[in-house]
């Protein structure tokens, strides 16, 4: 098993729904994320304190962005408050391996075992696996990855897969969502909480 370098930069924040919102409609007008950057940058559109914060979080959020199609990109913009935080989710986990593999491996697997209590030791375990085979996992210092998992745990809470309790509740995807994620393989639906009897039914693409 070859060693993973893991994007681990999610230590900024959540999903950041309105502010992904906000990058969206400017790319809509612009078709350009280099002047999309230059302008919230040069106008700080999102209010940061510091131009450095500006410049960490309008790239993260960017990067985010420019997995998504513009089709997904439309729905960030005018679907419900559900299909935005999904959207959201999904972009994250393409751009973030770890958070993609978290999702599937840990959170996923769980729920299939209706054992449905996430905990922080779920997370350590995780990181401690995969930082085996990740020398970037393993050089983190305990700050950073504490906010790593706190970041992670709150991104789950922001698209409804954890309760305030922490319990994992089944994701219900809209058709609409489903429409948007084109002809992709079945597996990339696997980082909802979702049974494959219901991701064959809703998604199959027969």
């Amino acid at each position: 098993m070859s060693d993973r370098d893991y994007r681990m930069s999610f230590t900024s924040g959540g999903l950041f729904t309105q502010e992904s919102v906000v990058l969206t409609k400017l790319f809509m007008e612009h078709k350009d994320w280099v002047k999309v950057r230059a302008y919230v940058l040069k106008n700080n559109t999102l209010q940061t304190r510091t131009r450095t914060a500006s410049v960490r979080l309008v790239r993260e959020m960017i990067e985010r962005l420019k997995t998504l199609s513009n089709q997904q990109l439309d729905l960030l913009l005018n679907g419900s408050r559900a299909e935005q935080g999904q959207i959201l989710w999904w972009a994250c986990c393409c751009y973030y391996d770890f958070v993609k593999e978290f999702a599937v491996e840990v959170v996923r697997e769980k729920f299939l075992r209706f054992d449905y209590l996430l905990t922080f030791e779920d997370f350590d375990q995780f990181f401690d696996k995969k930082a085996l085979w990740s020398p970037k996992l393993d050089d983190l210092t305990e700050l950073t990855r504490k906010k790593n998992r706190s970041v992670l745990f709150n991104m789950l809470e922001e698209v409804d897969i954890l309760n305030k309790q922490k319990i994992i509740q089944p994701v219900l995807i809209s058709d609409v969502f489903i429409k948007t994620m084109g002809r992709v393989n079945l597996e990339a639906f696997h980082i909802f909480p979702i049974t494959e009897a219901e991701i064959n039914r809703r998604v199959g693409h027969g």
